[in-house]
């Protein structure tokens, strides 16, 4: 399955999920390559971050903010013809697990575990205004194309 057909399928996920549409299963028919790996143990908490989408990836796939305190997160969309966002899950919650699996399986509700979801855009970029995380792991990706990933550290 390409990549569009799989950004297709999780635009219907996110619409029919925003309709109320209850439980949805995004299979991809192949497995994807899994995106580049976390990063560094060592990137460095800011209350500033910086994000881009470029090529259906992030360029950074470890933030890290400190505990406590809300973060501003300018986020760029780079892919002319495409639509982004960052959504921030808990570690544990089953889209988040999916997504580090690469399997997007079936969740009985794909926005359980979700503890911030930035608007999606289009070319362009916007600045997000998340709220304070106590300390631990989290991922953040991409509501439209949740093979697009990384980890938040809250530290």
């Amino acid at each position: 399955m390409s990549r569009r057909t799989l950004a297709l399928a999780a635009v219907v996920l996110a619409l029919a999920t925003a309709c109320g549409g209850g439980s949805v299963v995004v299979t991809p028919s192949a497995p994807l390559s899994p995106p580049a790996s976390p990063g560094p143990a060592s990137c460095s908490p800011s209350t500033s971050l910086v994000l881009s989408a470029d090529g259906l990836d992030y360029d950074l796939h470890c933030l890290s903010v400190p505990a406590g305190a809300p973060a501003a997160l300018a986020f760029a969309n780079n892919d002319a013809g495409e639509v982004h966002n960052v959504a921030v899950y808990r570690w544990d919650s089953c889209l988040a697990k999916a997504a580090r699996a690469g399997t997007y399986g079936a969740c009985p509700d794909p926005n359980a575990g979700r503890l911030f979801v930035g608007a999606v855009i289009g070319y362009g970029h916007t600045t997000y205004h998340m709220p304070a995380f106590t300390p631990g792991r989290y991922t953040f990706l991409c509501s439209v194309h949740p093979f697009m990933r990384g980890v938040l550290r809250v530290r």
